[in-house]
């Protein structure tokens, strides 16, 4: 995958955006762990938002948010995105995309 992050960090609250785009086939678990954050969260909530692009074809929006050290997705069907539900990564094909907005507080 390719992968392009960038966040805003104004006193304590971080804001961060990302996409991942995947280039090659597979399966796995779609989270980030916490320790992936640019700075440690406080043990305040994460919230967010999400979408995923399959196939270059389909939109699914959803939500994010922490659960322990994960940061997981959820989709608008109601399914957490965790393995290959609702897609599975074309071969290839970099029209699978995730982008993930994410805001959270920081104890630095």
């Amino acid at each position: 995958y390719n992968q392009a992050s960038k966040y805003t960090k104004v006193g304590s609250l971080v804001t961060l955006h990302t996409q991942v785009a995947f280039i090659t086939s597979g399966t796995g678990t779609y989270y980030f762990p916490t320790t992936a954050l640019p700075f440690v969260r406080d043990g305040s909530y994460i919230t967010g938002t999400v979408s995923v692009l399959n196939g270059g074809v389909a939109w699914y929006t959803g939500v994010a948010r922490a659960d322990g050290s994960k940061i997981i997705f959820y989709v608008n069907n109601h399914q957490t995105f965790s393995s290959t539900v609702p897609f599975a990564v074309a071969s290839g094909s970099n029209t699978d995309r995730l982008n993930v907005t994410i805001t959270y507080r920081t104890t630095a």
